[in-house]
């Protein structure tokens, strides 16, 4: 599989991040009641609107909403492609720091009850100084799912299937198993995922892109 270059975000879009798109009429603004699934996470009851959360990863429910958000940042979600050649490299690690797991390099099951702020931890970069591509929040891809895509999918820049039930999201979070931290696992995005506390997402664009 080929990819073309591309730019990726280093970390997940945050909370501060989201609100500049609601301030710009263009996200949904969540809801101000503490406790709601729009403003809390597994833990804190007022999660998006306290400022000691603003540099923690924004919990979007839907890709269509993380799609708006990129787009009004003029880029757009990564490919899964894309996604997994940022948070692995070429050289067949398991995981984005190397092959071996612990709690210094991500959040997983075990480790936290919560998420993260995107900055931590930092011994888990990829090989291209992203942060988080295992761990924190599962990330909402381009693609939509297809369990056989990849046994018949193009060499060169593969964008998922033309249809799907579901998007696809990568990279697990905080509870999620060490195995779904692999950097080719591949999960789709059924409903049932949406309010669990461990939805975000990050940005890409194509290497020349206005």
């Amino acid at each position: 599989m080929r990819v073309s270059a591309f730019w990726i975000d280093r970390t997940e879009v945050t909370n501060a991040d989201w609100q500049r798109c609601v301030d710009a009429e263009v996200c949904r603004a969540p809801s101000t009641v503490p406790g709601s699934t729009t403003t809390a996470s597994k833990t804190h009851p007022d999660y998006y609107h306290d400022p000691a959360f603003s540099d923690y990863p924004v919990l979007i429910y839907t890709p269509e909403e993380a799609e708006a958000y990129c787009t009004c940042m003029k880029r757009r979600l990564p490919t899964e492609a894309e996604f997994e050649l940022a948070a692995g490299g070429t050289d067949g690690r398991l995981y984005p720091w190397g092959d071996t797991l612990d709690c210094d390099h991500a959040s997983y099951l075990g480790c936290t009850a919560d998420t993260t702020d995107v900055e931590t931890p930092r011994a888990g970069a990829s090989p291209y100084g992203a942060l988080n591509m295992a761990g924190n929040v599962w990330e909402w891809v381009a693609d939509r799912y297809s369990a056989e895509y990849y046994a018949e999918s193009p060499v060169q820049d593969p964008t998922g299937p033309a249809a799907g039930a579901y998007h696809s999201r990568r990279g697990g979070g905080f509870s999620s198993l060490p195995r779904q931290l692999v950097v080719t696992v591949r999960a789709n995005g059924d409903p049932v995922h949406y309010f669990d506390g461990q939805m975000g997402f990050r940005c890409a664009a194509s290497a020349g892109a206005p």
